[in-house]
C-alpha cells in the first residue's frame, strides 16, 4: 500500500514572502515579468505583481535583465528601485546595500546554475525563495539553503 502524503492546510507562496520580507530590506531578483507582453498589458498587470506588493510593505530593490521594461517602468514611476542587469553579476551592479531577504522566484530554471550566483551584497539571507523542479546542470533548490 503505498502512502499519499497530504498538506494539512495551503500554504501560499506570495503571502509566505510578503509576511516574512515585511519590514525589512529585500532584493528580488528577476523581478519585472510579464516582459513578453506588450507594453501596455505589461504595465497593468505591473501592479499586480509580486514586486508592487512587494513595495507596499518592505525596502525592495529589484534586479532585472530586461532593461528596456525596467526604463518603461521607471519612466512611468511604477517601479523606481529597479536596476537593471545580470543576476548572475551582483557584485558588478550599484545596488548600494546589503540585504536581509533574497528572492529568486522564477528566474533560476532559465539559465541560470546555482554556482553563478555571487550574494556578496547579502549577509545571511532569511529567506530565498526558489522554484521546486529541475534547474539547469541538475541543481536544485538545495544549492541555496
Amino acid at each position: 500500500m503505498q502512502t499519499v502524503l497530504r498538506p494539512r492546510e495551503y500554504l501560499s507562496k506570495e503571502d509566505f514572502i510578503l509576511a516574512a520580507a515585511s519590514g525589512r530590506r529585500v532584493l528580488h531578483l528577476g523581478c519585472v515579468g510579464f516582459s513578453d507582453l506588450l507594453s501596455e498589458e505589461r504595465v497593468i498587470l505591473a501592479r499586480q505583481s509580486l514586486h508592487w506588493k512587494l513595495s507596499q510593505v518592505a525596502d525592495v530593490v529589484g534586479v532585472d535583465y530586461s532593461a528596456q521594461v525596467v526604463e518603461q517602468y521607471s519612466k512611468l514611476g511604477i517601479f523606481t528601485s529597479i536596476v537593471p542587469g545580470d543576476v548572475q553579476e551582483l557584485a558588478k551592479l550599484p545596488l548600494g546595500r546589503r540585504f536581509d531577504v533574497v528572492i529568486a522566484g522564477d528566474i533560476i530554471e532559465h539559465r541560470y546554475t546555482c554556482d553563478r550566483y555571487n550574494a556578496k551584497c547579502v549577509r545571511p539571507p532569511e529567506l530565498l525563495s526558489v522554484p521546486v523542479g529541475q534547474v539547469q546542470g541538475g541543481r536544485g533548490a538545495c544549492c541555496f539553503i
